[in-house]
């Protein structure tokens, strides 16, 4: 049932953009947009920075919210999700974009992460969604213990850790047309932790009202 309504609704989503004249290109997806990753197709626009670090994002079977697949981490080449914990890893997963009418956004996705911290005193090991201009490409990295953030990158929601199950995620942004891409962050120090970041039903909307919150900020380049 959960697979056929992650179907259904992707269908649909497809039909609508259809209907309204978008279409998605190879490298930049078109709104309303959904991800279940249960489309091979779509899974294959998601651009998986992982360099030679131990612990890598993947699009695979062993952790997902609904249906049969989902974007995680993994130090077993996808087989489970977790992360070896004294190997620092920083890696990014993240889809390219389009925006072509400016206006308020939506941004929000399903995930469970455990990591090692807490937000209110310190995190080590933890994920975290961001926008980043489309014209910047994310890095890989197993040397640094700390992340320094890029003051390109704008976050979309606190740092993820903790989790005891699965929650729901939205972060809001005003946009103009252009390019961009929504990225998540994984990054773990090399000391302890347990439990690394799981993803699913990535969605990209946009707002018919500008949202009346604090979050919603604007992002021009």
């Amino acid at each position: 049932f959960l697979i056929m309504k992650k179907s259904y609704l992707l269908t649909c989503i497809g039909i609508a953009m259809s209907l309204l004249g978008f279409s998605p290109t190879t490298h930049a997806q078109t709104y309303p947009y959904f991800c279940g990753f249960e489309d091979d197709a779509e899974n294959a626009q998601w651009t998986l920075v992982n360099g030679s670090c131990a612990n890598q994002w993947y699009i695979g079977t062993a952790a997902k919210h609904e249906g049969e697949k989902g974007l995680y981490v993994s130090n077993d080449g996808g087989a489970t999700s977790g992360y070896d914990t004294y190997s620092t890893s920083t890696v990014y997963a993240y889809r390219t974009f389009e925006i072509t009418e400016a206006g308020a956004y939506s941004f929000s996705f399903d995930c469970y992460v455990q990591g090692e911290g807490t937000p209110e005193y310190y995190v080590s090991d933890y994920a975290h969604a961001y926008l980043i201009p489309g014209d910047v490409t994310p890095q890989a990295d197993n040397q640094s213990f700390w992340v320094t953030i890029p003051e390109s990158y704008v976050s979309l929601t606190e740092d993820l850790v903790g989790q005891s199950g699965w929650e729901t995620k939205a972060g809001f942004q005003n946009l103009d047309p252009g390019t961009y891409k929504l990225a998540f962050l994984w990054h773990n120090n090399d000391w302890s932790g347990s439990g690394a970041a799981m993803i699913d039903n990535v969605k990209i909307e946009k707002l018919t009202d500008e949202p009346n919150v604090s979050v919603a900020t604007s992002l021009e380049f």
